[in-house]
C-alpha cells in the first residue's frame, strides 16, 4: 500500500500550501486533505499514514474568530494533537512563525506577547511531531526543507535563456498583506521624500491604515498606495518589472517569508532592514542588500543590482524543485 500524506491546510490563500502539496505528491504519496483523517479506516491503517502540519499551531488565532470561538478552537486544536498519533505513524510539523500574526498585544502572554495558549500548542506540537521542519536556519531544533518558488524551474529556465536586457519602469516596491509585523510604518518614517514607492497590499486594520496614511501624508512622500487585495497576474507583472522589494519585516514574529521567494521568482533585488531571516539571506545571496534604516537615504542612492538572470539562476540552485523534492524524500 503507498503512502498516504495528510496535509494541513488542503486549500490556503496563501500559495506556499499548493506549491509545496504539488511537491509532496512528486514523491509518489497519495496526498489527502487532513479532514480525512479521523476514520475508522484511518484507524487501523495507521503505518502508512504521514501528517503534514502548517500553521497548526495558529488555528486559534485568525482574525475573525470572536472570543468565545477562539477558546472553542483552542480546545479542538489541543483534542486533535492528544489524538493524532492513534491515526497515523508520523507527524511532520513546518513551523512558520515564532508567534501568530493576529495576536491582541493585550492577551496574555509569557514572553514577548506571545499568548500563553500557543506556548502550549507549540509544546504539544513538540512532543508529538516526528520532525519540526523550517524552510530557514533557526534558534531552536529544526530540520531545514527549501520554500518553494512561485515559478516551475522550467518557467525559470525560459525566462533566463531569453536573456533580454530588461529595463525596469519601477524601482522600489512594497507588497503583501500589510500588518504590524511588516514594520511598513518604520520604512515610511524614514522613506526619502524625493523616491517614489510603490505599495501593493491591503489593510484590514483602520488604526493602522490611519497611522500610515498619516505618515505619508504629514511627510509628503511619493507614496503610490495600491489598498487592495491585489490580483496575483498583476503582482508578478509588476515584480517583472521592479528592481528591488523592500522588505523591513520584524524579527519577532516570522521565520520565513513568502514574500521573498515570490519576488525571487521574477529576479529582484532585494532591500531589507536588518533581522536574522534577511542577515541569512545577505550572507548567501549577493542580491540582498542590507541597509540601516537611519542611513536609507544615503543608502538607497548607492544601491548595487544585480541583473534578474543571475538572481534566477542562484534560486533555481538553492530553491528549485530537486532541491525540494530530496528534502521531501528524506523526511518522508
Amino acid at each position: 500500500m503507498s503512502q498516504r500524506i495528510f496535509y494541513f491546510p488542503y486549500h490556503h490563500v496563501n500559495r506556499y500550501v499548493e506549491l509545496n502539496r504539488q511537491t509532496l505528491q512528486q514523491t509518489g504519496a497519495e496526498v489527502h486533505s487532513y479532514r480525512q483523517l479521523y476514520s475508522l479506516h484511518n484507524l487501523r491503517q495507521r503505518n502508512n499514514n504521514t501528517v503534514v502540519l502548517n500553521w497548526f499551531e495558529d488555528r486559534p488565532y485568525r482574525r475573525s474568530f470572536s472570543k468565545p470561538k477562539r477558546w472553542l478552537e483552542l480546545l479542538r486544536t489541543i483534542g486533535a494533537l492528544l489524538v493524532m498519533r492513534r491515526f497515523c505513524q508520523k507527524v511532520i510539523w513546518v513551523r512558520h512563525n515564532h508567534r501568530p500574526h493576529n495576536v491582541n498585544n493585550a492577551a496574555k502572554s509569557l514572553h514577548n506577547n506571545v499568548p500563553v495558549s500557543h506556548l502550549v500548542n507549540c509544546w504539544l506540537l513538540n512532543a508529538i511531531a516526528d520532525h519540526v521542519v523550517t524552510m530557514e536556519p533557526t534558534a531552536f531544533a529544526s530540520e531545514q526543507i527549501p520554500h518553494p518558488l512561485y515559478r516551475s524551474d522550467q518557467q525559470l529556465q525560459t525566462a533566463n535563456s531569453e536573456n533580454k536586457q530588461h529595463n525596469s519602469h519601477s524601482s522600489f516596491l512594497f507588497f503583501g498583506t500589510i500588518k504590524p509585523y511588516k514594520q511598513l510604518e518604520q520604512l515610511l518614517q524614514h522613506w526619502p521624500a524625493d523616491i517614489t514607492l510603490t505599495i501593493l497590499g491591503y489593510c484590514a486594520d483602520p488604526h493602522y491604515y490611519t497611522e500610515l496614511n498619516n505618515l505619508i501624508n504629514q511627510r509628503r512622500l511619493k507614496v503610490n498606495w495600491h489598498n487592495a487585495y491585489v490580483d496575483e497576474k498583476q503582482l508578478n507583472h509588476t515584480l517583472a518589472d521592479c528592481r528591488y522589494v523592500i522588505m523591513p519585516h520584524s524579527d519577532e514574529s516570522m521565520i520565513s517569508s513568502g514574500t521573498f521567494y515570490h519576488a525571487a521568482s521574477y529576479g529582484t533585488n532585494f532591500v531589507c532592514f536588518d533581522s536574522e531571516f534577511a542577515r541569512s539571506k545577505a550572507a548567501r545571496h549577493n542580491f540582498v542588500h542590507l541597509v540601516d534604516k537611519e542611513r536609507l537615504t544615503e543608502q538607497l542612492k548607492k544601491l548595487p543590482y544585480i541583473e534578474r538572470q543571475e538572481v534566477i539562476t542562484q534560486c533555481l540552485r538553492d530553491y528549485g524543485e530537486s532541491a525540494r523534492l530530496q528534502a521531501w524524500q528524506r523526511l518522508l
